[in-house]
């Protein structure tokens, strides 16, 4: 198993009045922060570290997860977005291949760090990304997908499968990478063409909790379960 990286660092800005005054990693959700539903899988998986960026309200992060075995690394002046920000944690924690996951989704059924895990092959690949089929992809109602996998699940941009929040990645292509701000879209665009990007189908539904209406409707459903 690999270190984990937790991206956290976002404004939370389609959640409307819920972040005012919570960063939405910290939002209530049947009990619990958001973010621990992604630190559930990290941790039930011993990873060797688990590090969190933190940017909006970091101080309400940083705070959070004090005392505990979380590096929360705060992006002061601007933010770094996904690829900016894993590069920083790679660089100063020495990190080669990585988990990534976010923050504000749910993974309903099996460990997606294991159904990574279970696929994940160096040789042939840089980047194995977790995806879902539409029929799994709850939260993402009227939007289209963002990869097609073929019979070696190389993935291609478009498509009816949608990226689950969660990947193993080769790191050193991030830290090698020209810019300090930066999607990891630019990394796995580089790969794509290199056919070393892969996809794992997760078989069991995905929350996206994008919007106040998406976590509304998210905490309804557990709580209906």
């Amino acid at each position: 198993m690999f270190p984990t990286v937790i991206f956290a660092a976002g404004f939370g800005t389609r959640m409307q009045a819920l972040t005012i005054d919570t960063p939405k990693p910290l939002l209530s959700f049947n009990g619990r922060a958001l973010i621990e539903h992604a630190m559930d899988h990290a941790r039930d998986c011993n990873l060797p570290s688990i590090s969190v960026n933190a940017h909006f309200q970091a101080e309400k992060i940083v705070r959070y997860f004090e005392g505990t075995d979380v590096s929360v690394f705060v992006e002061e002046n601007d933010i770094l977005d996904t690829g900016g920000g894993l590069k920083r944690i790679s660089k100063e924690q020495h990190l080669n291949t990585v988990f990534t996951m976010n923050s504000d989704t749910i993974w309903t059924g099996k460990n997606p760090l294991r159904v990574l895990m279970e696929s994940w092959n160096p040789e042939t690949m840089d980047a194995l990304l977790l995806c879902v089929s539409p029929e799994n992809a709850v939260g993402r109602t009227g939007k289209k997908g963002d990869f097609s996998i073929d019979d070696d699940n190389v993935i291609e941009r478009g498509g009816i499968y949608t990226y689950a929040s969660c990947q193993i990645i080769k790191s050193q292509f991030v830290r090698d990478f020209n810019q300090t701000v930066f999607s990891l879209n630019s990394i796995w665009d580089e790969m794509i063409q290199n056919k070393r990007a892969k996809a794992v189908i997760y078989p069991d539904p995905w929350i996206d909790i994008g919007t106040k209406q998406a976590f509304e409707q998210a905490k309804q459903r557990f709580h209906d379960s």
